[in-house]
């Protein structure tokens, strides 16, 4: 049986939380698994890149390697949002979806959802820098434009990857796709997102309340060298940042494809197992 929660055909903030963390919470263990799993490789580069570097002047040894680990997380993080597309969707069906399919799913929708993101990088990065020139002429006041184009697009393309894996419409397809669904709703959608960036920041903000006192013993001299180097306790603290980063990427993923089946829902009429037979 599938789970709905649009009221009366309306696109509703509260109902799009509500099912996200009823969606979230049954899956976490398989959901966080997914993530753990997709974001290894980015933890695995991150740890050989730490080995010989001084924590205290981490940048002295070059931005190549976080480059690498800036890109491998981008490409994993699109692979998470195509293999939780499918596991949400699982779950709004009255499924339990499990860590294989949804690795095996993500896996065969890559490279449709691989463009769309590449293709919102390049827009925000186009925008991003286009609206940063008043900057330059009306200082401080002028990176307020910065911060409302790059929220009008997000806003407008937010579901462009759930549309991506879904519809399989093409990389200008899904755009369009993601600004028709879009329309109409790009208030409350900036209210939903604005609202799970705040949640985020708090969350952020008591896990470090948390994990500061740990890292007070994170960095130690080296008894001949006098050189600061990584203790224990530091490629721990590592390893529990990353899992953290992989449960709130999955948490991202379930909003935005809970968002996209609010929206189908509340503007065609569509219930989630109709959207949800192209993984049959």
């Amino acid at each position: 049986m599938s789970v709905t929660s649009v009221s009366n055909g309306e696109f509703q903030v509260g109902s799009v939380l509500g099912t996200t963390f009823s969606v979230f919470f049954r899956n976490i263990t398989t959901f966080g698994a997914v993530a753990v799993l997709l974001l290894l490789p980015v933890l695995l580069v991150t740890l050989a890149t730490q080995i010989g570097v001084d924590p205290v002047d981490p940048g002295a040894e070059g931005g190549a390697d976080n480059l690498v680990v800036w890109l491998l997380e981008l490409f994993f993080w699109i692979l998470l949002v195509a293999a939780l597309t499918y596991g949400t969707f699982q779950d709004l069906r009255g499924r339990r979806p499990s860590i294989g399919d949804c690795l095996r799913e993500g896996i065969a929708r890559i490279f449709p959802v691989l463009g769309v993101a590449i293709g919102l990088w390049l827009l925000l990065v186009l925008s991003g820098v286009l609206a940063a020139l008043p900057a330059f002429l009306f200082g401080p006041l002028g990176l307020v434009t910065v911060v409302v184009v790059i929220a009008i697009i997000v806003t407008i393309y937010c579901v462009v990857m759930p549309v991506a894996v879904v519809e399989r419409v093409g990389v200008f397809g899904s755009f369009s796709r993601s600004a028709e669904l879009s329309k109409g709703y790009r208030w409350k959608i900036f209210g939903l997102l604005l609202a799970v960036y705040a949640m985020l920041v708090v969350f952020l903000i008591l896990t470090g309340f948390l994990l500061v006192p740990l890292s007070t013993s994170m960095i130690s001299p080296d008894p001949v060298t006098g050189q600061a180097s990584y203790s224990g306790l530091g490629l721990f603290m590592t390893i529990i940042e990353y899992v953290l980063t992989a449960l709130i990427y999955a948490f991202n993923a379930v909003v935005i494809t809970v968002t996209y089946r609010d929206l189908r829902f509340a503007k065609e009429g569509v219930d989630v197992d109709q959207i949800a037979a192209v993984f049959d």
